[in-house]
């Protein structure tokens, strides 16, 4: 699914939009951008390149522009490298810096640095800036999580995804409207092409906080006659609301189904599916300041911070993070990252986490050759017993 977004993407930056957007769509942007806070847990299963599904529990809390996301996967062949243990991943972004903290998690349930450093700042690039070591914001990973159901991308894909990027998305042709019913539901069908001709349909429930029920991307047809067809499908519920002054409710995705088809003529074939499913939400409720500060990211004892120029930050910009909002105590379990890749950790502490490390990098056994070999020390001892039997059955007819 990440492909026709790239396209999409680069269609954007190369063409601004010569059409309008219909009434329908600015109405559900209007009424996803009036969420400006919230807490929102969900479950993502992805059905993998090797056939094992994959979930990942996901929670945000956000205010405006400042996000906190914390995920839990469960790592291997499926996501990384067939070796990778789960990974518990928390991370904390504010118009100022970025902040990423991970460990691996262990069948025991302990957890352990997912690298020598396990605490990364980073500054967030601003409008105009010279300098190239601060991080874009188009390259953060904690999304903006009103994005359910505003997508039919992949979500490991929605960082680089934004609220109008469908809905009220830039268009080659004046849409066409249709009132249509989808799944009992009054909807309104809106369709139009890109500058690339990707055919994109939005099925926008007005009765419903304008809701997308449904997207759908068509690429444009390969010379072989095969097309690929990116699709969202939502179940809309309603949660609980503070700025809604009927009865504090709000539509919103209970679960959304995203799919890639490749169609070949009458036959289609599904590529990839993903589910997710939105466990709790609450919109528009205040969020404790202190959830968007480093205390968010629950950092153990003898944390280690790599701060290094590399990312934008130099040592002396630490006192930034006061600035910003980002208290770090005089207490603070977190050991600077000094200037030479050393830190003020033992040795002991150091070798622990390089080894942990060198065994989540190492190259992966293939499972199969352990169980070959058994396969041939049984068919071996086999071998010996049958050649002894048979021995022994000689020497019994010459005795005889």
């Amino acid at each position: 699914m990440n492909g026709i977004t790239a396209i999409i993407l680069l269609a954007i930056a190369m063409q601004p939009p010569a059409f309008e957007p219909t009434p329908a769509e600015r109405a559900a942007i209007h009424s996803r951008i009036a969420i400006r806070s919230g807490s929102i847990t969900l479950r993502h299963e992805h059905l993998g390149s090797l056939g094992k599904p994959v979930t990942t529990p996901y929670e945000f809390q956000f205010d405006g522009a400042n996000r906190f996301m914390n995920a839990v996967d469960e790592g291997g062949p499926e996501l990384y490298s067939p070796t990778a243990p789960p990974q518990a991943i928390r991370h904390v972004l504010t118009p100022i810096h970025y902040m990423t903290h991970t460990q691996f998690v262990h069948p025991s349930g302990t957890r352990f640095p997912a690298y020598v450093d396990d605490l990364r700042l980073f500054k967030i690039i601003r409008e105009g800036s010279p300098d190239r070591n601060e991080q874009s914001l188009d390259h953060v990973t904690p999304f903006d999580a009103r994005l359910v159901g505003f997508t039919p991308a992949s979500l490991g894909a929605w960082y680089r995804n934004h609220l109008d990027m469908f809905v009220c998305g830039p268009r080659n042709t004046d849409s066409k409207i249709e009132s249509v019913i989808l799944d009992g539901v009054n909807a309104t069908q809106v369709t139009y092409l890109t500058a690339i001709e990707c055919e994109i349909a939005i099925w926008i429930c007005d009765e419903r906080d304008h809701c997308p029920m449904r997207i759908d991307i068509k690429a444009p047809p390969d010379p072989d006659g095969s097309q690929l067809i990116d699709s969202m499908q939502a179940q809309l519920e309603e949660f609980d609301d503070a700025d809604d002054k009927e009865d504090g409710r709000r539509w919103f995705p209970r679960k959304i189904v995203q799919s890639r088809t490749e169609v070949v003529g009458a036959s289609k074939n599904v590529l990839e599916r993903e589910q997710i499913t939105v466990v709790t939400a609450s919109f528009n409720q205040p969020i404790d300041e202190t959830q968007f500060t480093l205390s968010a990211l629950e950092l153990p004892e003898k944390t280690l911070i790599n701060h290094r120029p590399a990312h934008g930050i130099r040592p002396e910009d630490l006192n930034a993070l006061t600035a910003a909002g980002q208290t770090v105590p005089a207490d603070s379990p977190l050991t600077k990252w000094s200037e030479n890749n050393e830190a003020s950790l033992t040795e002991e502490d150091m070798a622990a986490r390089r080894k942990h490390v060198a065994l989540v990098d190492k190259p992966a056994r293939n499972p199969w050759r352990k169980r070959l070999l058994w396969i041939n020390l049984i068919v071996l001892g086999v071998g010996l017993l049958w050649y002894r039997g048979a021995n022994s059955g000689n020497r019994m007819d010459q005795n005889l």
